[in-house]
Parts: structure tokens; C-alpha cells; sequence
């Protein structure tokens, strides 16, 4: 009777146990599906990083010109791209992070 006991504790701690692991499996899983979707946008991001760099670097350039006449408006160009150098950066981190996460 004793040992019915044991044996009847033993395989409910073992079914727990794999509904426990299988739930983890599926909330790990929708993780990855809803992060492999937004990878899609950062990976857009990320790739505009070169061509964000290049386009603050122009625009400040064109700030420090003494002979500029457009200095006020392309200050505003300059901070625009240099939110778009960030914005693009964030997106390479993003990638990163789900590299690290997702892809041991």
C-alpha cells in the first residue's frame, strides 16, 4: 500500500514535470516567433546604418562650412540623421539580442 503511494506520487511529479517543460517549450517558442518578427523591421533598420553615418557626416560638414548660408536648416538636417544613425543602431543591438537569445 505504502509503495502504491510512492509510485503514485512519482508519476504525477513526472507528468507535472513535462507539462511544466512542455508549457516553457511553447511560451519559448511564440518568444522566438514574435521576435524573429519584429527582426524582420530591425534588420531593415540595421541595414541603413552605413548610409545614416554617411549622411550625418555630410550634413555636418556642411554645419561647420563658414560660407554655408543654410546653417540653421542644415543643423536640422544634421539632428534628423543623426536620430536615424541612432534609430539604426538600436536596430543592430536588437539583432544582437536575439542572436545572443535565440541562436546558441
Amino acid at each position: 500500500m505504502q509503495v502504491n503511494k510512492f509510485v503514485a506520487i512519482g508519476a504525477i511529479s513526472l507528468v507535472s514535470i513535462g507539462a511544466i517543460a512542455w508549457l516553457n517549450n511553447v511560451k519559448y517558442q511564440e518568444d522566438k516567433r514574435l521576435a524573429r518578427l519584429e527582426l524582420g523591421s530591425a534588420e531593415i533598420g540595421c541595414s541603413s546604418l552605413s548610409f545614416n553615418l554617411k549622411d550625418a557626416e555630410f550634413w555636418r560638414e556642411r554645419v561647420k562650412d563658414t560660407s554655408n548660408k543654410d546653417k540653421e536648416k542644415h543643423k536640422q538636417y544634421l539632428l534628423q540623421s543623426e536620430q536615424s544613425v541612432e534609430e539604426s543602431k538600436k536596430a543592430c543591438q536588437k539583432i544582437q539580442e536575439y542572436q545572443d537569445k535565440y541562436e546558441r
